[in-house]
């Protein structure tokens, strides 16, 4: 589950709206405003832990109408460390002059990783372990919003892959190319 944020452990109220984004293959992104319950159902997730690869954390028993609504046989439970909020909320009350130049190119960078290469390991097999680690500092950086630039040392080949990206130049940017005695190039 690519999009979510950190598991409340809150019990679900009474006059709260709830949203069930349901994911079968693919990255899920939640936002939801403050008074709103939004959980992700990741199938791909669930199939992997029945097949022992892994734990899923149950949906908090107040979702099961959406899961019927969804026809999706998902755990739901009603224990405090049932997943009752995993969206990432937004402040209503930002407005377009406070945001960050930054922001949503972290999101735009995976997104376009994610539509040009089939798999992260293409991107090992193609250009080493080094360039998919700091490709994944940028992305960090990117997210962050800070505008900080990730230093590209002689043995990563992050331009690369940023020059076959639509938006490669955006992210370049970001990106200080060092020789391997740490001089910049």
């Amino acid at each position: 589950m690519a999009a979510a944020g950190p598991l409340s452990g809150r019990p679900a109220m009474s006059g709260v709206k709830h949203a069930l984004v349901v994911v079968r293959g693919g990255i899920a992104e939640v936002f939801a405003d403050r008074d709103v319950r939004a959980v992700v159902a990741d199938l791909d997730h669930l199939e992997r832990a029945r097949r022992g690869e892994g734990k899923v954390t149950p949906l908090h028993a107040s979702f099961k109408p959406l899961l019927a609504l969804a026809q999706v046989d998902y755990p739901t439970s009603d224990a405090p460390e049932s997943a009752t909020d995993e969206a990432w909320h937004l402040p209503n009350d930002r407005k377009p002059e406070d945001r960050n130049p930054a922001d949503g190119l972290g999101l735009r960078l995976f997104r376009e990783l994610d539509a040009r290469f089939e798999t992260m390991g293409t991107i090992v097999d193609r250009y080493g372990v080094m360039t998919l680690i700091d490709l994944w500092w940028l992305t960090y950086a990117l997210l962050e919003g800070k505008g900080e630039c990730i230093q590209e040392w002689s043995d990563s080949r992050v331009s690369e892959v940023l020059a076959e990206l639509p938006s490669g130049a955006e992210y370049a940017r970001f990106v200080l190319k060092l020789s391997e005695l740490g001089e910049l190039i």
